[in-house]
């Protein structure tokens, strides 16, 4: 085989390998990418805290106050519900509810109240539904549905709290809430007291650890089940609030822990 042909052949050879290292090079550059890009969106659907676009969602404050917040999720309850405001009356205690739509139809007296006592209404969504999959236009049907089904008193300026259920969302949420008027709230200490583990594991739970400026989330009702009880809540709630207000601490609602939006973190 004359030397020509051989050169070339082994040029063309040479050119291949090469173009095949840079296409393995740039697909496992590609690949390297997908896999952050999803990391991080998964991050953003289940940590409560953790917006990939920069949001600000806070999870406590860093302000230095000597406060709390305590935040109750699923309510209202017809009957656990008044049982906490009771205790929360008789503590001079103040907290955030998250509310359900559907259930401020039924009760709209327990959210009249909630307000009437000063405490705090924010936005739990109208069901008790996943938004991870929800688009930008399903995301603003639900608020709306939740403003019509609620009579609310805004006390925290132009938002009104949200959380949603589980904490779990998608990226484009945030922006779709602020634009509709919300603010996304997450929570410094989950005491998971909708498993019923017993009163004195909620107390403790509760305040193992618990320092100024956290967020308290305990639930008042339960999202999927109309007749679980939360009367280990309640039992739970005075040696909380008893323990928080020996420690120096006031147990607030979040636009008083918040009294400027930029002490957020």
């Amino acid at each position: 085989m004359p030397k020509a042909v051989i050169a070339k052949i082994c040029l063309c050879v040479t050119l291949f390998i090469g173009l095949a290292l840079v296409l393995y090079h740039w697909f496992g550059f590609f690949v390297l990418l997908f896999w952050m890009i999803l990391g991080v969106a998964i991050l953003d659907v289940i940590w409560p805290s953790f917006s990939m676009f920069g949001f600000q969602i806070p999870h406590r404050s860093r302000t230095g106050r000597s406060q709390i917040a305590l935040t109750f999720d699923d309510g209202p309850h017809p009957e656990f519900t008044p049982k906490i405001l009771d205790i929360l009356k008789a503590n001079q205690a103040r907290a955030t509810f998250f509310v359900l739509g559907y259930r401020a139809e039924k009760y709209p007296e327990i959210v009249e109240r909630m307000q009437t006592e000063g405490h705090e209404v924010g936005c739990h969504g109208y069901h008790h539904k996943r938004w991870i999959l929800k688009s930008p236009r399903l995301i603003a049907q639900e608020l709306y549905r939740w403003l019509a089904a609620v009579s609310i008193r805004r006390q925290s300026g132009d938002f009104i709290w949200l959380r949603t259920s589980h904490g779990q969302k998608n990226p484009w949420l945030p922006w779709i809430a602020k634009k509709n008027g919300f603010k996304l709230c997450a929570w410094t200490k989950g005491v998971w007291d909708s498993d019923n583990p017993g009163e004195n594991v909620i107390v403790q739970r509760a305040l193992s650890g618990l320092s100024k400026g956290s967020i308290l989330l305990l639930h008042d009702a339960d999202g999927d089940c109309e007749n679980e009880s939360r009367m280990q809540t309640v039992l739970a709630l005075p040696e909380i609030i008893r323990s928080i207000q020996a420690n120096q601490m006031d147990c607030v609602t979040l636009s008083n822990l918040f009294n400027d939006i930029g002490d957020v973190q």
